[in-house]
This record gives C-alpha cells, sequence and structure tokens, in this order.
C-alpha cells in the first residue's frame, strides 16, 4: 500500500506531494492535466519503468536534467518502507529502498505489485504475442519466487544460441548453449503451465461475473513449441532452419495466451467495449491470484475508466476491485461520473490542473 508519493519533474508535475487513502483515490482532472503522469509516477516508483514510454526524454519535464519519485509503502505486514526512483536525462538510474541502493527493479516490483488497467489494456488481446507474455511473466514472477533466476538464465542461454547461429556455430559449443536453453525454457514452462492452469480458472468466473459470455470464453496457453514434442526434438528438427534465418524459431520466447468464444478469436467476435471488459477481467484475474498466493495485496492505476464502457458495465469492474480491498488510484475527466462508477463508496479525491495537484478532504459514506 502506498501511503505518501512525492514527485519531482515528471512530465508536466514539477512538484507534488500526496497522501493517500489506503482504499480509493480519485483523481479528476481535464485532458493533458496530467492525471495520467502521476499514475505514471507510481507505476515508475514500482517498476522504474514507464508504461506509456520506453524513452527517457518525455519522462523528465521540460528544461529538467532528471526526474525523482519517492514513496512510503506499507507492506501487509505493517511494515513502513521508503523507496526511491532517480533517472537522469543521461540515462542514469538510482534506486534505493530505506536508504540502501538497489541494483535490481524486480526488488521494487516485489515490494509494491501493480497493475495498469486503461484505454491500452486492450491490446492484451489486439496487440502482439509479447504483451501477453509480459502479461504471462508478471503473474508467474510474483507466485513464483525463483522464475526471475531462470528467466535471466534462458534469456542469456537464448542470445548465445541466437549469436552462434548467425554466424560461424561451432557445433559442439551450439549444441552446449542449445542444451542449457532447453532445460532453462522447460523450467519456465513448467512454471507457466502451473499458473495458468490457476489462472484459467479464476479468469473463468470473473468473465462470468462481469460479461454475458459465462462458459463460452475459452483461453489457451501455447507455450512456444509443439506440445507434443520436447523443445530438444524441436530444436533437433527446426535447426537447418534456424541457421538460415539466423535466431531460434521456436522456445519460451514464442509463448502466448488467446481468448476465443465458441471455438473463434475474440478480436474477430467482440466489440471494442466487450474486449476492454475482457482485457480488463484478465488483468483483476492476475491481481486476485497474486492476492490469493502471496496474502500481497495490487495496487491498481484505473486510467480514464469511463471511456467506452456504460454505467453497469464500470460499476460491475469497480464492485471487483472494491471487493479484492486492494488500493486503487483512477482518474477521470468528470467527477460526479467517476464518482458514480464507485457508486459513490467514500474515497479520497485530487484534482488536477496543469501539472497541479490539490487534495479534498472526502466526507462521502
Amino acid at each position: 500500500m502506498l501511503t505518501r508519493l512525492l514527485i519531482t519533474n515528471l512530465r508536466n508535475i514539477v512538484q507534488a506531494s500526496l497522501a493517500f487513502s489506503p482504499q480509493l483515490n480519485l483523481i479528476v482532472g481535464k485532458n493533458g492535466s496530467g492525471k495520467t503522469s502521476l499514475l505514471e509516477a507510481i507505476h515508475y516508483l514500482a517498476t522504474a519503468r514507464s508504461f506509456r514510454s520506453h524513452q527517457i526524454t518525455p519522462l523528465v519535464t521540460h528544461g529538467e536534467n532528471e526526474t525523482v519519485v519517492f514513496g512510503q509503502i506499507v507492506g501487509d505486514s505493517g511494515r513502513e518502507i521508503r523507496a526511491g526512483v532517480s533517472r537522469s536525462l543521461a540515462g542514469k538510474r538510482e534506486i534505493r529502498i530505506d536508504g540502501e541502493p538497489i541494483s535490481k527493479a524486480s526488488e521494487l516490483a516485489r515490494l509494491l505489485p501493480v497493475l495498469v488497467l486503461g484505454p491500452e489494456t486492450v491490446d492484451l488481446l489486439l496487440g502482439s504475442p509479447q504483451l501477453r507474455r509480459k502479461f504471462l511473466n508478471w503473474g508467474v514472477f510474483h507466485v513464483k519466487p525463483t522464475f526471475s533466476d531462470e528467466w535471466d538464465i534462458a534469456n542469456r542461454c537464448l542470445k548465445q544460441r541466437n549469436k552462434l547461429l548467425k554466424g560461424g556455430h561451432p557445433k559442439q559449443e551450439l549444441k552446449v548453449w542449445t542444451d542449457k536453453l532447453v532445460q532453462a525454457a522447460e523450467t519456465i514452462d513448467g512454471y507457466r503451465q502451473i499458473y495458468f492452469d490457476k489462472y484459467v480458472v479464476e479468469l473463468q468466473q470473473l468473465v462470468g461475473e462481469l460479461t454475458e459470455f459465462g462458459s463460452k470464453i475459452h483461453c489457451e496457453y501455447s507455450r512456444g513449441w509443439d506440445k507434443a514434442s520436447t523443445l530438444a526434438s524441436v530444436f533437433e528438427q527446426s535447426l537447418e532452419g534456424d541457421i538460415r534465418r539466423g535466431f531460434s524459431q521456436f522456445g519460451f520466447h514464442k509463448a502466448d495466451i488467446k481468448l476465443k468464444i465458441n471455438g473463434q478469436p475474440v478480436t474477430e467476435v467482440c466489440s471494442r467495449g466487450e474486449l476492454k471488459m475482457l482485457a480488463w477481467a484478465m488483468v483483476l484475474t492476475q491481481g486476485k491470484i497474486q492476492q490469493q498466493v502471496n496474502n500481497q495485496s495490487v495496487l491498481y492505476l484505473v486510467d480514464d475508466l469511463v471511456s467506452e464502457l456504460d454505467l453497469d458495465h464500470r460499476r460491475l469492474l469497480c464492485q471487483s476491485l472494491l471487493k479484492m480491498k486492494a488500493q486503487v488510484m483512477a482518474t477521470g475527466i468528470n467527477e460526479k461520473e467517476l464518482e458514480a462508477s464507485w457508486n459513490e463508496c467514500q474515497a479520497e479525491v485530487f484534482h488536477v490542473k496543469q501539472g497541479v495537484l490539490s487534495a479534498l478532504s472526502s466526507t462521502r459514506e
């Protein structure tokens, strides 16, 4: 749970100091006022990355040299932790937890798990398999502590194998790296499959609560190679093609998740609004599993809630979030519309105007 946030020079927010409710926080302002930038600052504190851009330049306020985000976090055990992330235009990044320098951003991620629900969330269904792999990996990372180490090993092996495939490829050295890659990839696949088996059950239930699709929805996990074959045999059969292309065509890096309705991809039979509900259900399911397995709440960043959804569907989503008793930061243009989505339950309200944030004490019950 994030109790306090200090922002310096992040996009149009030059300075901000905010104290948050442990449950619902509503951020209201016009387009371009800084609502999403506030969510971005929270995400940056939790991951050392932006969910809007891979570039550092847009993140730092124009005319400044670095951005700094500092937060006070209370864990589920009640322990208060201080964390901070800074990034300069030159690319230098510094992460500190309780004053100690940290080299891996994954330590932040374990400290403050965050999930984003916004207009771009629908890209989980409309976008590339890479987005769904990242989504799947987030879930596995948070429930399987050893996943991060295996992930590093697998990516190092994949990089070495691809390098050998592109040129030279000494036979013995290629075999060594291929064997190592097979072991790491199959371990990752095992982690993913265990997680997915639990995930798909929870997803089915939540889709039934939030949409009219119910049992019509079918979710599939594709591991990145033929499920009837070992990866070693797949590599052996595809070796000539891999050498010709200069990269590994199959493996853990080609995994995907697919949603279907009555055997057809959801992207072919659902409206934009229906796809948004399904994509948000996918994210909410991840948070639910994280809470069940680790007894650790997720912080939800809900951007532009009102867009593309009617009031009834918004209220269904909001009630699901409230039932989880998680901390929520939700943005909107119209305060009354935003409050109505949450059935006007008690919340802290923040107004944003040209990058300046002001808190209003809420008296709603």
